[in-house]
């Protein structure tokens, strides 16, 4: 019988003490053996580094850092052959690590899936998770929250890139390639946002990220939502133009609205129909939150 590889869990940190806890405390109740936790802390001003301590002796501290060197500084001070990464305010499964190891092989470099909503989800959080669910097999790209590859494609791109403040999960799959995706590999977000306003602040902040990976991928995908958001964005500016003469306001809402009409209309065909209201209040905001995070500007732990 083959020896199984170890794995590294690797955990980015900054002020999580209100889910770290139950994070690690899933991660501890794993059913494969053999594996490590490593925690990075990005110098939490909270608990988090107290918390952490109780569950594992490999916690770091680096700061100030933003995301991905977190997880590049997680990798660099790890072991396992296989590496899994998740975020602090998840939640894995028992079998979370037995389902990763097995997804990978050669035609599968990354593994991952997209969130579950937890179960005291209100319903900005399950419509979001929802309407969000990607594909079974292969895709472009997986959240880091819920992703596994090998040390091997690790190195071989480098690790994450650390000058994308956002989306260099997205970034790091592109580079790699052979991503698949598996709802066996279930993990839970309690930490998503509760509210509509919760959710407009999380997208403003990473509206910026679109002209980093635009520098780096010029895929379809990617150039459709940097359309989005100057679209929107030019909506917004032009606003007080229309007012210069009323008859024209019912042509500018349709146009602003339009292109959150299309998008909710087929996430909600891919869900329930029945959700299409909840999806598209949530695809505008989306949208306009985006489109005015391009004049966003960074925080210290990003």
């Amino acid at each position: 019988m083959s020896k199984l590889p170890f794995v590294s869990i690797i955990v980015p940190v900054f002020n999580e003490e209100k889910y770290l806890d139950n994070c690690l405390k899933s991660l501890k109740s794993q059913n494969y053996k053999p594996y490590e936790i490593i925690v990075v802390d990005n110098g939490s001003t909270d608990n988090s580094f107290l918390i952490a301590k109780k569950y594992t002796p490999h916690v770091f501290v680096l700061k100030p850092a933003n995301i991905p060197a977190l997880r590049n500084y997680g990798v660099l001070h790890s072991k396992g052959t296989v590496i899994a990464s998740i975020d602090a305010d998840c939640i894995a499964s028992p079998d979370w690590l037995s389902n990763g190891v097995k997804l990978l092989n050669d035609k599968t470099l990354i593994a991952g899936h997209s969130y579950l909503p937890p179960l005291d989800s209100t319903w900005v959080q399950r419509t979001l998770l929802s309407a969000k669910k990607l594909q079974e097999g292969a895709v472009k790209w997986v959240p880091s929250g819920n992703m596994f590859f090998s040390r091997k494609t690790f190195d071989s791109v480098s690790g994450f890139n650390e000058l994308f403040t956002r989306h260099s999960d997205t970034d790091f799959c592109y580079r790699v390639g052979r991503v698949f995706s598996s709802s066996l590999l279930k993990v839970y977000h309690p930490g998503e946002p509760k509210t509509l306003f919760g959710f407009f602040k999380k997208e403003m902040r990473r509206g910026k990220g679109i002209t980093q990976t635009l520098r780096f991928h010029l895929s379809l995908s990617v150039i459709r939502m940097a359309f989005m958001q100057v679209y929107h964005l030019f909506a917004l500016i032009s606003l007080p133009l229309y007012f210069l003469d009323f008859r024209l306001l019912h042509i500018y809402f349709i146009l602003l609205l339009l292109p959150s009409f299309l998008y909710s209309t087929y996430y909600a065909l891919q869900s329930s129909i029945l959700s299409f209201p909840q999806i598209f209040v949530l695809q505008f905001v989306y949208f306009i939150s985006r489109s005015l995070g391009l004049f966003y500007r960074k925080e210290q732990n990003e």
